[in-house]
């Protein structure tokens, strides 16, 4: 009885919530992702937003199990797949449980999260699951956005593809390339908190390059669509498609995402943001956290769903 309950909320939100009501089936979206580039052996980074995609024909009861089930299918046993699961726990002083929280920005994680698949990094601010991981002792630092040892180094080192499904632009590895470019619209701030792992609780400190805080520095998101999608699109590094009520973005190397937008830091740091443009002392006079410059990095090892 409790599973019919949820199956008919889940299919009222789906007709409440679709943009439209064009209706997919499996094959449809299958033949899509393969089109756009994805195929057997793919290690890939997946932001979704699955809700405007459409309403899949089957009689679907999870909507991030009927997609991961397709992505899998395509990948295959060889292939990696790494979801953002994030929860921004020691943001909020609540405590990470990493078997348990869902994620606050991907339906495909939760999926996994509540299915146990896959591992799960220990960040309690920006986690990530890796499906098929290559190792089940890969660990990465306690600083969110390291390039050495962190989510960027180990995708990047892999060459691992991107794949957005939506029409927002998702590609949180864009605070790396600002760490690395020590970009001063952003400083080191350190987290503590309490993560629970069964019955085992562990007090750790995490460090997050964060944006200092004013309108100045809010992302531009149609410059950032202007500046640096559209370029890669128009290039062939970028593949940008129709899909069902909404697209898909694909691109074959993390990298070239990366060095794209390092180039537009590099040129000017506010192309991208809201602006006007401040300069660092008077940004950090609107906004005066300091750096935390005693940063003690540890890495944490992944953990089995």
């Amino acid at each position: 009885m409790e599973n019919l309950i949820e199956k008919l909320l889940l299919n009222k939100y789906l007709t409440v919530h679709t943009v439209n009501k064009m209706k997919l089936d499996k094959n449809y979206i299958k033949e899509q992702l393969i089109k756009v580039g994805l195929k057997k052996g793919d290690s890939v980074l997946v932001h979704s937003q699955l809700l405007k995609v459409g309403i899949p024909e089957e009689d679907v009861f999870d909507l991030g199990k009927y997609y991961l089930d397709i992505i899998l299918e395509i990948i295959g046993d060889d292939g990696e797949l790494v979801l953002p699961a994030f929860t921004y726990s020691y943001c909020k002083n609540k405590v990470f449980s990493p078997l348990k929280d869902m994620s606050s920005v991907s339906e495909l994680a939760n999926t996994c999260i509540r299915n146990h698949i896959g591992y799960r990094t220990l960040d309690p601010i920006f986690s990530y699951v890796i499906v098929n991981p290559k190792s089940a002792e890969q660990s990465f630092s306690n600083v969110c956005f390291d390039f050495d040892n962190g989510l960027a180094g180990y995708l990047a080192s892999k060459k691992a593809k991107y794949l957005m499904i939506g029409d927002q632009i998702y590609f949180t590895l864009w605070h790396s390339c600002e760490q690395q470019l020590h970009t001063y619209n952003r400083f080191m701030k350190k987290f503590s908190g309490i993560t629970k792992i069964n019955d085992d609780e562990n007090h750790s400190d995490y460090y997050f390059y964060c944006r200092r805080y004013c309108d100045n520095t809010i992302r531009n998101v149609p410059e950032l669509k202007r500046i640096v999608f559209d370029p890669l699109v128009s290039e062939g590094k970028l593949t940008y498609k129709s899909f069902g009520n909404s697209h898909l973005y694909y691109c074959t190397d993390v990298n070239i995402m990366m060095d794209a937008y390092k180039e537009s830091l590099n040129r000017d740091l506010f192309e991208l943001l809201k602006g006007p443009a401040l300069s660092e002392s008077d940004l950090i006079k609107i906004d005066p956290e300091k750096d935390e410059l005693d940063i003690n990095r540890v890495n944490y090892k992944i953990v089995k769903l």
